[in-house]
């Protein structure tokens, strides 16, 4: 499923190397917590201490971090798809639609050379699921933009 065994695990990894540049004293500043009591609620072996559902959205934004989403789509056999944050001007369509048509390409091409020995290794996969996501991102903008432009024509 995943190289963590626990979602526990992600979120721990995202207060040490936050994508967002924060430290972790900053995120567990934003959390409203110090950062041994945060570090021990994201510990699953420590009893006493839990990590509330509630947070994971509040710490995610302090982590700049999608991948407990991703952690957790994949456990449910799905995928978390990122949504373009805004859309660039029509003009721009074009560029899209290559990217979309350059991601898919590179997408082919690691899957070529992985199953040039007949099998695909954990490595392999992990490259053909990161330019999947890619590939997806990429065709995903472009259907953003179609229904941009359906939403302002109607």
């Amino acid at each position: 499923m995943t190289e963590h065994d626990s979602i526990l695990e992600v979120l721990q990894e995202d207060v040490k190397r936050a994508p967002s540049g924060r430290s972790a004293s900053q995120i567990s500043a934003l959390m409203g917590k110090g950062y041994s009591t945060l570090m021990n609620e994201l510990n699953g072996s420590i009893p006493g201490h839990k990590f509330g559902l509630l947070q994971l959205i509040p710490l995610m934004q302090a982590t700049g971090s999608t991948r407990p989403l991703d952690y957790l789509c994949g456990a449910m056999g799905c995928v978390c798809l990122s949504l373009p944050a805004g859309l660039r001007p029509l003009a721009s369509a074009e560029r899209d639609a290559i990217r979309a048509v350059r991601e898919f390409g590179e997408l082919m091409a690691t899957l070529g050379d992985a199953l040039g020995d007949g099998s695909i290794s954990a490595e392999e996969g992990r490259r053909i699921k990161a330019d999947g996501y890619e590939a997806l991102r990429a065709i995903i903008a472009i259907v953003s933009r179609a229904e941009e432009a359906e939403r302002v024509r109607s």
